[in-house]
């Protein structure tokens, strides 16, 4: 009989320690389970905030795309602007150049003219010019500075004044 005490003891034992495991095992498993629900909760928590953050982003991006094109639009109506400021600019600089080159042409044509009638009395015009050049040469003029003065050639002057040295 003391066999069945200790027997029905050790089977006490083990039974209680049975429970004492299993209770034990569920706790834990039950604390398991709870640190999962939470963590799933979190993980949920940050996934919504995620996708809000990308849905902000996204708007942000399409504005900032938007913007952009106005700018760049803007930018190719300035640049097409400055193209037809460039063209009227460029026109009138070669309206301008035709209108100098036509002065110059009427006033090479005024020279040429005098010249002409200075070629009808040669005689008379060419001794008073040589005239005229040897008394500036003789007051101690320089031939460019003669040749200005009566508006001739500096190379006719210097002829002159070389001839009369001789």
């Amino acid at each position: 009989m003391g066999d069945y005490i200790l027997f029905t003891i050790g089977i006490i034992i083990v039974i209680i320690a049975i429970v004492i495991v299993q209770k034990n095992t569920s706790t834990k498993t039950m604390g398991e389970f709870e640190d999962s629900q939470n963590k799933e909760m979190l993980l949920l928590e940050n996934i919504d905030f995620a996708e809000n953050l990308i849905r902000e982003l996204k708007e942000i991006s399409e504005d900032t795309i938007k913007t952009l094109d106005t700018k760049t639009n803007d930018i190719y109506k300035m640049i097409q602007i400055l193209d037809e400021k460039m063209k009227e600019y460029s026109m009138n600089l070669n309206q301008k150049e035709n209108e100098r080159n036509n002065e110059s042409f009427v006033a090479f044509s005024h020279k040429r003219e005098s010249y002409n009638i200075k070629e009808e009395n040669p005689t008379s015009h060419q001794d008073n010019d040589k005239k005229k050049i040897l008394q500036l040469y003789n007051q101690g003029y320089t031939p460019s500075q003669i040749a200005k003065k009566l508006d001739k050639g500096i190379g006719e002057v210097q002829l002159i004044c070389s001839l009369k040295k001789r």
